[in-house]
């Protein structure tokens, strides 16, 4: 079900599912909205309560006001833990809400069952400095729009080599990629 929570003072949009099981907080990644987890969700509800929500300027989320940090986030998350009662959770986090969740560990280390990391880094300037391949593909998919953004998501996310059926693919990343949050939400995310 679809709600919106006030956390840390920023409206909050996520969606629960499942109604028995122990609680799984999903965490997407930069500039992404929460579902995104549309793929899993429903296999982790089969057995669990599961929760996605929009980060801060994502989604259908509030930017709230400025500037935060990954840390913020973090806070974010617990908050929604709160406003659902859970006392704590198996947190999964994807590239930027892999941070996210690593945050949540080290900040909250009571909160988290566990943690699942998917295709994150530790951050920090020095912690891990992208290729510069890398680089080019994350200032694209932070500028652009479009099919333009589309098709720089498509070509970060899968080999060049992989030719998969365009349609059921290209619907996903239009869905998850092809509106992208305001331009002051993607540089917030981008500092933070």
């Amino acid at each position: 079900m679809s709600r919106f929570a006030d956390c840390n003072g920023v409206r909050l949009h996520y969606e629960t599912h499942g109604e028995r099981g122990s609680p799984v907080l999903l965490i997407m990644g930069f500039t992404v909205a929460g579902a995104a987890w549309r793929f899993q969700r429903d296999d982790l509800a089969a057995q669990h309560r599961v929760v996605w929500f929009d980060n801060r300027g994502s989604g259908q989320s509030e930017l709230g006001p400025g500037p935060f940090g990954i840390a913020d986030l973090a806070d974010d998350a617990v908050a929604l833990l709160d406003h659902l009662g859970w006392p704590d959770a198996h947190v999964t986090g994807v590239s930027m809400g892999g941070m996210i969740a690593q945050e949540l560990a080290l900040r909250h280390r009571a909160r988290v069952r566990s943690l699942t990391l998917i295709a994150t880094t530790a951050g920090g300037w020095l912690g891990a400095l992208p290729t510069w391949r890398g680089a080019v593909h994350l200032a694209r998919v932070a500028t652009l729009s479009g099919q333009r953004r589309i098709d720089a998501h498509k070509d970060l996310l899968f080999p060049a080599s992989w030719t998969p059926d365009p349609g059921p693919l290209f619907e996903t990343l239009q869905l998850d990629y092809g509106t992208p949050p305001a331009t002051a939400a993607r540089r917030a995310q981008l500092r933070a």
